[in-house]
């Protein structure tokens, strides 16, 4: 049997936007959302169990225990403790295997439905990256087409199509923005000018845009004018402030006539 170990790529996690949005980094100081992931049973991991699980992701059948240790070249005892770990935690499953002469059966382990879905998490990222890179190279007006790509992906988007006519647009944004695992909540410090502020605690992006901020931050901006067109609900100006606080980027939802008064 053939293992194939696939790579992995660490980016530095940062935030920032432009256009119709405010630049205040802040990075000496911490500012702004963590990581999307920064709650998972993945994100969790020690590097050690990291290695073993992207062993079992890259595997189109279960594989045992030996597998591993020889993939990774390190004692089966030690690859099975990591095993046992990660299912304890959902990430591994064990089945067993025919009986081979008069030996017990061998267990077989497989990566379960939610690690290969998290850890696509990466190479999500990294063609993030590599579209905003290109974008940032080829285009005559980055920003510009940073935004209407973000306004197409907005308006192409099923969980604010199914929120239904019901809710107002402030809340559409809430749930797309939730949905999409930016961790919103709305800030309890409204102002009487009927705007929304909401803060954005996490970002699926903040490696790419460390990259190309102003380009995949012009796409967020995008993302949530094209879900509210997508519901007729056009009348919110939206502005990003990144790194407005510790732990969270600020979005402000005003409504168009009190941001022309």
């Amino acid at each position: 049997m053939l293992l194939w170990i696939a790579g992995s790529s660490d980016y530095t996690l940062d935030f920032i936007t432009v256009g119709s949005v405010k630049n205040n980094r802040g990075d000496a100081d911490r500012y702004g959302p963590d990581h999307a992931a920064g709650n998972s049973a993945l994100s969790r991991l020690s590097p050690a169990r990291h290695e073993v699980l992207d062993v079992l992701v890259s595997q189109s059948e279960p594989v045992t225990a030996h597998d591993v240790a020889y993939a990774l070249h390190q004692h089966h005892n030690t690859i099975r403790e990591h095993l046992d770990g990660l299912r304890r935690v959902g990430l591994v499953v064990r089945m067993k295997g025919p009986a081979i002469g008069r030996g017990r059966p061998p267990w077989f382990y497989s990566a379960t439905q939610a690690a290969r879905d998290e850890g696509s998490a990466n190479d999500y990222v990294g063609l993030a990256a590599a579209l905003a890179g290109q974008i940032a190279r080829t285009a005559s007006e980055p920003i510009v087409e940073a935004v209407d790509a973000g306004r197409h992906w907005g308006q192409s988007l099923s969980p604010i199509k199914e929120a239904g006519p019901s809710k107002s647009s402030e809340e559409l944004v809430f749930t797309l923005l939730d949905d999409l695992g930016y961790s919103p909540e709305f800030n309890s410090e409204t102002t009487p000018d009927g705007d929304t502020h909401l803060r954005l605690r996490r970002c699926p992006l903040l490696a790419a845009a460390n990259e190309n901020p102003e380009i995949v931050c012009g796409v967020h901006r995008g993302l949530i004018e094209g879900a509210l067109a997508s519901q007729g609900s056009q009348q919110l100006d939206v502005e990003l402030i990144p790194f407005a606080e510790r732990g969270a980027c600020a979005l402000h939802l005003r409504r168009a006539e009190s941001s022309q008064a």
